[in-house]
């Protein structure tokens, strides 16, 4: 498996509205198409930035699931989409270190 050599930050951001566009738009409510489905939030380590869903944007019971998601893109590009712990740091740097140790692996796998 190869990976590219790194990806920009904008280009993360797109991968990661792109995933949670096609978990979520089924449930986006008319007037809210508009309003950016990612929080400007966002965290970041060596190895990924960790997206968040736009709190504002309200979902129905039966989209839980895939409203409580938080997106995860690797420096070379893989998406990852996992638990939104942003509302515990520390969880949330417990998930991201992880996350970041997974992603080495798999480089260093791929070298």
């Amino acid at each position: 498996m190869s990976f590219a050599k790194s990806i920009s930050f904008d280009t993360a951001r797109r991968l990661a509205q792109e995933q949670a566009k096609s978990l979520l738009s089924n449930y986006i409510e008319e007037g809210e198409e508009f309003i950016d489905i990612l929080e400007e939030r966002f965290v970041e380590n060596e190895e990924c930035w960790m997206f968040f869903r736009n709190k504002n944007l309200k979902f129905p019971l039966d989209a839980t699931l895939p409203a409580s998601a938080a997106y995860v893109v690797s420096k070379e590009g893989e998406l990852r989409t996992t638990a939104d712990f942003s509302d515990d740091p520390t969880e949330m740097k417990k998930l991201l270190d992880l996350l970041a140790e997974y992603f080495r692996a798999k480089k260093k796998e791929s070298q």
